[in-house]
């Protein structure tokens, strides 16, 4: 268990709600038999940025749990990926499938989607950073979906 500690994120991997197929265990459904994901958009991001992160925490809003999830991922430049961003940015049903460098995985937005939003920067000079800094989050009575490994997923190519 002492190897599982570290954390940090290795790879990044968004799609719909309607993307995504869940079976769990007829009898305890936090036993998970399989993952399955299609129409994968993977995002790229420097894995020392220092910037993107995982956190979920769990709250309370008149007697109910209320789960908040925020999943920061920055790419290290401004670059055609803020199309296809821009363009999710419009939807509320996006899952994110985060492969964790414990080798757990978190599937965050599979009950109430996921939102994104982003900030893209650069500066005048040759020294500026140029970045886009996407947030994912989401607010659910249910927390993310967390498997040991990938071995529960169906296409375990997404992880390569």
């Amino acid at each position: 268990m002492c190897q599982k500690m570290g954390g940090g994120l290795k790879k990044i991997i968004l799609c719909t709600q309607d993307d995504v197929t869940i079976i769990t265990d007829p009898y305890d459904e936090s036993i998970i038999l399989s993952i399955d994901i299609e129409n994968p958009f993977y995002i790229s991001f420097n894995r020392q940025d220092g910037t993107t992160s995982f956190s979920e925490s769990k709250s309370e809003s008149n007697g109910l749990g209320v789960i908040s999830t925020t999943i920061t991922v920055q790419i290290p430049n401004i670059n055609s990926y803020l199309n296809k961003i821009d363009m999710l940015g419009v939807r509320n049903d996006i899952v994110c499938v985060a492969h964790h460098n414990n080798d757990t995985v978190t599937v965050t937005g599979v009950m109430d989607g996921m939102t994104i939003t982003y900030e893209a920067d650069s500066g005048t000079s040759f020294s500026d950073k140029s970045y886009m800094n996407l947030i994912l989050s989401c607010e659910s009575g249910v927390g993310s979906v967390v498997v040991d490994d990938t071995s529960v997923f169906t296409d375990k190519t997404i992880f390569n």
